[in-house]
């Protein structure tokens, strides 16, 4: 399915998004192994070190909690990394392949699998499980990044079903899942008591964060990947279609939308004060004034871009799946410069 959302032959080289740390960078390569970056480009050091570990692609953003980075990888593992040093913390046995993000909150780290299995353990104490859900069977395959809110881990899965489930016991807290026509994969946005999830049937929808029931939807023309961001006043998301939208997040309305002239997998990001920046297949970002949505400026990056960018007051950050990381000043509308990941 990887493959049939975004063209052309899959293999499972990922495409790591960027975490923030501080100043410092991480993120992870296609070769499986994550790095730390300085803001200037320079490495500060790379887990593995030689084949101490035979690890595998990353496709999420690395979760950073406690100077610690932790990562699942399509391998089936989950790693806790030493922020400082690079060391290895503990790993714990996922079962099976990692795609979608980890989510840290009171010292549990969750991750779903491929196998349709949510898993939660102890961040502190060795990665011990804790739970899994659902106890018995399975749900689809989890490629959502998990997000928790007030104690409530929602997500979503390729049966096409979104679920909430409490953080402290990984029972069930709505009375059903909610369930869309096509697969979940987007990472959850939860904003004024609702949750924001895109599905593959082409709809986005708002749902009660307490209840699951739908309070609204918004149709484009192809599936929603990558999740949704807001700043208080809209909603943004991209679409395969190749258009970014934008609406009130009480109507779910589109009032405004921009064409990316691609597939938009990473989700938008907001960058300083000012601007919005989208990234597509079209191997450009582009980079928009959020009062108006008119495009400021465009970097042409030289190929697709389907990880989630970062950004820090004005730098914008930006890996591509030619595994070369970015740094883009857009205040100043220069590229800072661009480093590859693999050695």
């Amino acid at each position: 399915m990887l493959s049939a959302c975004v063209g052309g032959r899959f293999e499972a080289k990922g495409w790591s998004g960027i975490a923030l740390s501080g100043d410092d960078l991480v993120i992870g390569a296609t070769d499986g192994s994550l790095l730390s970056l300085r803001e200037n480009g320079v490495r500060r050091w790379k887990f593995p070190q030689g084949e101490s570990e035979e690890v595998a692609a990353i496709y999420a953003k690395p979760a950073i909690s406690d100077g610690k980075a932790y990562v699942g990888e399509y391998n089936g593992f989950l790693y806790a990394i030493d922020l400082e040093s690079g060391n290895l913390l503990w790993k714990a046995d996922a079962g099976e392949a990692v795609v979608g993000g980890a989510v840290v909150a009171n010292g549990k780290v969750v991750v779903g699998t491929s196998e349709g299995k949510l898993l939660a353990y102890n961040a502190n104490q060795g990665g011990t499980p804790l739970w899994e859900f659902p106890a018995d069977g399975e749900v689809g395959k989890i490629w959502s990044s998990p997000v928790i809110h007030d104690g409530v881990i929602y997500f979503g899965a390729l049966d096409h079903k979104m679920y909430a489930v409490s953080l402290e016991t990984g029972l069930a807290v709505w009375n059903q899942p909610f369930e869309a026509e096509g697969a979940i994969t987007t990472t959850p946005l939860i904003a004024d008591g609702k949750v924001f999830i895109g599905s593959f049937d082409k709809f986005f929808y708002a749902l009660d964060a307490s209840t699951g029931q739908m309070v609204s939807q918004l149709e484009g023309a192809g599936w929603f990947w990558g999740g949704a961001i807001t700043d208080g006043k809209f909603i943004y998301a991209g679409n395969l279609d190749g258009y970014l939208y934008a609406w009130d997040g009480r109507s779910i309305e589109a009032q405004r939308r921009f064409f990316a002239e691609g597939a938009i997998v990473a989700p938008p990001i907001l960058v300083g004060d000012d601007w919005i920046a989208v990234a597509s297949d079209n191997e450009r970002v582009h980079v928009l004034d959020r009062e108006t949505f008119a495009e400021v400026w465009t970097f042409v990056v030289g190929s697709r871009i389907r990880a989630g960018m970062a950004s820090n007051g004005d730098l914008l950050y930006v890996s591509s799946i030619k595994n070369v990381l970015t740094a883009l000043d857009v205040g100043e509308r220069r590229q800072l410069w661009s480093e590859p990941l693999r050695d």
